[in-house]
């Protein structure tokens, strides 16, 4: 059996946008939480954060509201949207789609023809049909440069 890309299902892709969706959700849900949790200066208090937390999560007017006015409401989802949209192109351009269907992974079997032509080496690439040779050069350097040496008996 040759290599086949997986092709996403409609169930895979509903499932994933429905996941993208209440990720949305609960950053612009959280966003809404630091929203009403900060005070003059923007610092958040923790405690407040902490009881506004589940009564704000459940109420989608509320969210929607603290969205439109802007603030952490309106940035956490488009952190999150970006986080998503990279999580997609890592998905969509892996090179790991392959599976061979019907078999065990990681079951071995020997390759074809096509397999085999893709796995060999690439031919080299062409060199220069001079050489230039620059150890001979300094060699040629170090031979005028040394001293004769005469030793007597």
């Amino acid at each position: 059996m040759s290599r086949q890309p997986r092709k996403p299902d409609a169930i895979t892709i509903g499932v994933y946008s429905v996941l993208a969706g209440a990720a949305l959700y609960g950053s612009a849900a959280l966003g809404a939480c630091l929203d009403l949790a900060a005070n003059e200066n923007g610092k958040v208090n923790l405690d407040a954060l902490s009881k506004s937390l589940d009564s704000t999560i459940t109420d989608t007017g509320l969210i929607w509201q603290m969205f439109r006015a802007g603030g952490n409401a309106a940035k956490m989802p488009l952190f999150a949207a970006f986080g998503i949209a990279i999580y997609a192109l890592n998905k969509y351009t892996s090179k790991k789609k392959f599976h061979r269907k019907g078999e065990e992974h990681g079951s071995a079997r020997w390759a074809n023809s096509k397999e085999i032509k893709s796995l060999l080496d690439k031919p080299k690439k062409p060199k220069l049909p001079f050489k230039i040779k620059v150890h001979n050069f300094f060699e040629k350097l170090k031979f005028w440069k040394r001293k004769k040496k005469e030793y007597v008996v």
